[in-house]
């Protein structure tokens, strides 16, 4: 199901599939501007997917926990599950899931997760609701990864683009092995002025992944015109940069909880770099902020 979202500012629309964003454009905007990227099969089949329960690559695509091995694909499943609308108004909609057999054959927790999108002015407020609604301790990861366009207007190219991170000159960026495992030995990664001007180069070794800032908001901009987009995420302690190797007409900007599988730590659930966990009946919120400017 496709549902839209409206106010004087922003036009949105969410799929219930993933709980995905589809669109973001600035409601009146006579150029037609779409912020968020659109689909195309043959370079990325996303756009926007919810990361949950796990964020990244695991080792062998598995992971232990209690002494059990358990099977889960890269970012989770909550990215193909059919969501429930439980809100639903204008200006605002609160998606849920909860487990089932399925998920629990590949993650072993009872759970409910509800992602609301709210617009409030020229903003977009993410906000996801973890829940454990078992009787144990339970971990998880969560990130997003929205996919923005890299070409406002026709005949911009990648190279018109850069993120913005404000009062820094340089970045400290995670380093990963051939399996694209997190390694323990960082990068320094230099900016012009605070700028990090975009290029296929820059994602030749994939994502760049950050836990270090001046203050945890980015911004999306380019030197053809004014247009932005803004991305706040203080509830998130890492922050990945991501498009596909030489395909680059879009970037991803990630808020991440936690770090995909490090390659000098075992397979442990419990064990992952920052997984969260929620004791029995516990639930939390953490949210993100996307502003169109």
């Amino acid at each position: 199901m496709i549902l839209q979202l409206k106010n004087e500012h922003l036009e949105v629309v969410i799929s219930t599939t993933g709980a995905e964003l589809k669109s973001i454009r600035k409601s009146g905007d006579t150029d037609g501007v779409e912020y968020l990227w659109q689909l195309n099969p043959e370079i990325w089949e996303r756009q926007a997917p919810l990361l949950f329960p796990v964020i990244g690559r695991l080792k062998d695509e598995e992971y232990v926990h209690d002494g059990r091995k358990y099977k889960m694909d890269i970012h989770g499943f909550a990215r193909f599950k059919e969501f429930s609308v439980v809100e639903k108004s204008n200006e605002r909609v609160a998606l849920e899931i909860t487990h089932d057999e399925k998920t629990l054959l590949e993650y072993p927790f009872e759970f409910r997760l509800t992602i609301s999108y709210t617009l409030s002015e020229s903003s977009i407020i993410k906000e996801h609701r973890i829940e454990n609604t078992g009787n144990c301790r339970m971990y998880y990861e969560i990130g997003g990864h929205e996919g923005y366009n890299l070409a406002f207007f026709k005949g911009e190219i990648m190279e018109d683009y850069f993120i913005e991170f404000n009062g820094m000159d340089s970045l400290m960026t995670y380093t990963t092995d051939e399996n694209v495992m997190i390694e323990k030995d960082m990068k320094k990664l230099e900016l012009a002025g605070n700028r990090l001007y975009l290029s296929p180069e820059v994602f030749k070794g994939d994502a760049l992944i950050m836990d270090t800032f001046i203050n945890r908001t980015v911004s999306l901009c380019n030197t053809k015109n004014n247009r932005k987009v803004v991305v706040e995420f203080n509830d998130f302690k890492y922050l990945g940069l991501w498009t596909k190797y030489m395909r680059g007409n879009y970037i991803c900007i990630e808020p991440w909880t936690s770090l995909p599988d490090c390659n000098y730590l075992g397979k442990e659930l419990n064990e992952k770099k920052d997984v969260r966990f929620l004791d029995a009946g516990v639930n939390e919120k953490l949210k993100y902020t996307i502003s169109i400017i």
